[in-house]
């Protein structure tokens, strides 16, 4: 069913619940999804599939590395030591464009029997000794590869953070009351209770809310997943009530305006900079 210009809604039964349930899929998603149909499998990316048989924690450690590099991580860990899910067949294409660099046969082809044997399962010794090269010169080889091809595949690497312009934001746990578990605050179920809080604050029908979170009750929804922060509530009610009411929200243009009102001959260089962000809706 299409939904204006930009969403699909997509009938779906949720397991968990036991219920059917209308699943928001993007024009984006769509299209990326047309194009991997007929491609001689029921999943729309299969080596994906695989790897998730394989573990199941990988959306999850993904998303852990994505946090860790925006500043969300735990103290006393060192969060720059998670491995890539890496495709094999792709990563060894990435690795012949490094070996194809090499300008010694030896170093080449001891470099790509490094590789195959330590992609195999093998411990960086074991390999070394497989391929007949000291381990220094093993690891050498390993962390040119890993460098070259931008796929962190080296099992127990403390690497360095990419960037040290992202200070700790956060924690991605939380300290419950009760249990021994601590609490995941910032992975894929938080960000359902952010869509819902965001749903419910612009006004989308309550409604329409349950049928596409699968929540049959209210009590859940607003219980669990509803959490306003002030700006968010200060925004709905200001939309939604009479402006004698509240103070009106201002449109970019008069944001603007007001700040273009502020220029004199010191500061019309950066006040114009401000009232251009403002427009182009840059925070």
């Amino acid at each position: 069913m299409k939904l204006g210009t930009g969403f699909y809604l997509v009938d779906h039964r949720l397991i968990a619940v036991a219920m059917a349930a209308l699943l928001a899929v993007s024009d984006l998603l769509r299209e990326v999804i047309r194009t991997h149909r007929n491609n001689g499998s029921e999943y729309v990316f299969p080596e994906l599939a695989d790897q998730y048989g394989r573990n199941p924690k990988m959306l999850t450690a993904r998303l852990r590395k994505v946090l860790a590099r925006i500043g969300y991580y735990e103290n006393g860990t060192d969060q720059t030591m998670l491995v890539d899910e890496y495709d094999r067949h792709d990563l060894m294409q990435r690795a012949e464009t490094h070996f194809y660099s090499i300008v010694t046969d030896q170093k080449r082809e001891k470099s790509r029997q490094m590789l195959r044997a330590y992609l195999d399962g093998k411990s960086l010794c074991k390999s070394a000794d497989f391929v007949g090269i000291s381990k220094a010169t093993a690891s050498a080889y390993l962390n040119e590869i890993e460098k070259a091809t931008g796929v962190a595949f080296i099992r127990g690497k403390k690497r360095k953070p990419e960037s040290s312009s992202a200070p700790k934001l956060g924690s991605v746990h939380a300290e419950r009351e009760q249990g021994m578990r601590r609490a995941s605050i910032r992975d894929f179920h938080s960000f359902r209770t952010t869509w819902i809080t965001l749903a419910l604050c612009s006004g989308i029908p309550f409604e329409l809310v349950q049928q596409v979170t699968g929540h049959a009750t209210a009590e859940i929804v607003m219980e669990h997943y509803f959490k306003p922060q002030r700006a968010q509530l200060k925004q709905a009610i200001q939309r939604s009530m009479p402006s004698m009411l509240t103070s009106a929200v201002a449109t970019p243009a008069e944001k603007a305006a007001e700040v273009l009102r502020t220029a004199n001959a010191t500061n019309w260089k950066a006040t114009i900079g401000k009232a251009l962000e403002i427009l182009e809706g840059i925070p």
